[in-house]
Order: C-alpha cells, then sequence, then structure tokens
C-alpha cells in the first residue's frame, strides 16, 4: 500500500494519482462525540469538526499494475483535495476521473457531521479570485429549503499552491497582468505541482493519464502542451501560466478599479469551505 499524507503531500494524490481512481472507500478517525450542539452554534460546531477530524481515504488506481493507495488527512482537507481535483475551466473539468474521490469524500463528511436535529450543506470552492474562469468546487448535503433560518461558518484550507496572497499584493505595484500572473502561476502549481507531476510522469501507472491532462488542460486554456515525460514539466508549467495571465488580467482589470484591489481578491493559495444548518 502507498501511504500518503495530507500534510506533507498536500493535494498530490488528488490532483495526479486519483486521475485512475477506479473506487474509493474511507475509515474514519474522529475525537470523541460531544453533546448534540445548540441550532444556533451547529453551523460553529460543524466547521469545528470539519477542521478536527480525520479521516483515511483508501482507492485504486485502475492501472493492471498499480497498489492500493491510502490518503489521510482532516475532513476539511479531503473536500479541498476533491474541490482541486475537480476543477473546471470556464465549467469544462479537467478531468473527470477523480469522481469516485469526491464521491467518497462528500458522502464521508455528510455522515460524519449528521445530527437527528440539524440539516447541513458544506461546500468546499477554490478559486484564484471571487467568480475566475478557473475553479474547482464539491459539495456535501443538500441546499436548504427556500425559508429556512440558516446559520453559516466557514474556515479556509490551504489549497496546495506555493504563490500566497502576499504575492500578488507585492506584484500589485507593476499592475494588473503582474497581479494576473501571479493568479495563473498559482493555479498551474496546484494543478500541476512540479515535483510531484515530474514523478507522476515517470510512473508507468501514472504518465499517460497525466499527460493526457496536460493535453487537456492546455486545450481548455488555448495552447497546444506536449508533454512526454518529467524533463517536460517546467516548460508546460509556463506555458500554461501564458496561456492564463491574458484573460486574468483583463478579468482583473474590468472587475476592479485598483491593482491593489484585484490582489487583494486573489485568493489561490486556499480552499474556502462553507458550513449551513438549519433546523429539520
Amino acid at each position: 500500500m502507498v501511504v500518503t499524507d495530507r500534510a506533507v503531500s498536500t493535494v498530490v494524490d488528488a490532483v495526479l494519482c486519483l486521475l485512475l481512481v477506479s473506487g474509493a472507500v474511507a475509515t474514519l478517525v474522529v475525537l470523541p462525540e460531544e453533546r448534540e450542539p445548540s441550532r444556533p452554534d451547529s453551523a460553529d460546531a460543524a466547521a469545528d469538526a470539519l477542521g478536527a477530524s480525520t479521516a483515511r481515504v483508501n482507492y485504486t488506481l485502475a492501472a493492471d499494475r498499480a497498489p492500493e493507495r491510502s490518503a489521510h488527512g482532516t475532513l476539511a482537507e479531503h473536500l479541498a483535495d476533491a474541490a482541486v481535483a475537480n476543477a473546471t475551466v470556464r465549467g469544462r473539468p479537467v478531468s473527470n476521473a477523480s469522481d469516485g474521490f469526491e464521491r467518497a469524500a462528500t458522502a464521508l463528511v455528510a455522515a460524519e457531521l449528521s445530527r437527528s436535529n440539524v440539516s447541513l450543506a458544506v461546500r468546499a470552492r477554490w478559486e484564484p479570485y471571487p467568480n475566475a474562469s478557473v475553479a474547482g468546487a464539491v459539495t456535501a448535503g443538500d441546499a436548504p429549503p427556500r425559508g429556512a433560518d440558516v446559520h453559516v461558518a466557514t474556515l479556509t484550507v490551504p489549497s496546495g499552491a506555493r504563490t500566497t496572497a502576499a504575492d500578488a499584493r507585492a506584484a500589485a505595484d507593476t499592475g494588473y497582468r503582474s497581479v494576473a500572473r501571479v493568479a495563473a502561476r498559482g493555479v498551474v502549481e496546484t494543478l500541476f505541482p512540479p515535483d510531484a507531476t515530474a514523478l507522476s510522469l515517470q510512473d508507468p501507472a501514472t504518465s499517460a493519464v497525466t499527460a493526457a491532462r496536460y493535453r487537456r488542460a492546455g486545450s481548455l486554456c488555448g495552447t497546444r502542451l506536449g508533454v512526454e515525460g518529467p524533463g517536460d514539466v517546467s516548460r508546460a508549467n509556463d506555458r500554461l501560466v501564458d496561456a492564463l495571465v491574458d484573460e486574468f488580467a483583463a478579468d482583473l482589470a474590468d472587475r476592479y478599479d485598483t491593482p491593489r484591489a484585484a490582489a487583494d481578491a486573489v485568493t489561490v493559495g486556499e480552499v474556502r469551505i462553507t458550513v449551513r444548518t438549519w433546523e429539520r
């Protein structure tokens, strides 16, 4: 079995290995159950549980010689990984192959947070800035009914990008395009972490699907990528960044009055999780 720790590998398994997922099961390790939360603080209690309860997700790759893999992390981290793995470009998925992990993660969260007197919906969303053309999201639970008295809590989880909000603010002095490049770089290093992607291209079990994911991402972003081995990762990532910069720069300039305001909106380094609860 190949075991990974989310704190070390971040979204490597979700983004790369889970491209070949054929099925997933999860086992849960949780903190001792406390009393049923009162209704007004139920959203806060659920958010606390997301950040504190840990789960191990076991899954296998579709390739014949692939070993069983196991990813460990908090419920919030698994939701974040699933959101990133579920990335789309203008609404079109980069890959559908991680659907098994998404179903396992969201079902696990819904089951663990279930309470007899409270309904809930949990949504994890990753985006480089609000309403960007590249984004990923997953939802556990159903939307609240119209007229429900809904309580809301939020938390954030790192997306895996090395790029930070501070990088975006530092780039604001040289204009929208510089901010856009920071956001684009964060997107690419989240979807294709250089070291992990290079390893994936070396592994016969994942090389073909990783190359195909690159081609799909390039096509959606308007560029052609020929990726055959680990030596192509840096060039391919640079081309993807370049392909996104023009669109991001125009979009940011249209939406925000100043480059600094645009920089303040950059959230590529985090996944935002929103918990909504209401009475049954």
